[in-house]
């Protein structure tokens, strides 16, 4: 057993979406950038990413509710 099965168990199973399970992960990211420009940390300007952040709030819950359904 490697790595990847220990940590990933169902990776295969047929229902596994992985492009979603990725752009959930980009959705997170958007919402950590969106939270960091709120403190000045933002790496495109003070509020480029506050509406992003809000989007990647959104898409995430949408995203993890289809996902955990299925």
């Amino acid at each position: 057993m490697n790595w990847a099965t220990a940590f990933f168990a169902g990776d295969e199973h047929p229902d596994h979406h992985k492009p979603l399970d990725g752009l959930r992960g980009l959705a997170a990211l958007m919402e950590v950038f969106g939270h960091g420009a709120n403190h000045g940390l933002g790496p495109f300007g003070p509020d480029s990413m506050m509406i992003r952040g809000k989007l990647g709030v959104y898409l995430f819950f949408v995203l993890s509710a289809y996902l955990l359904d299925r």
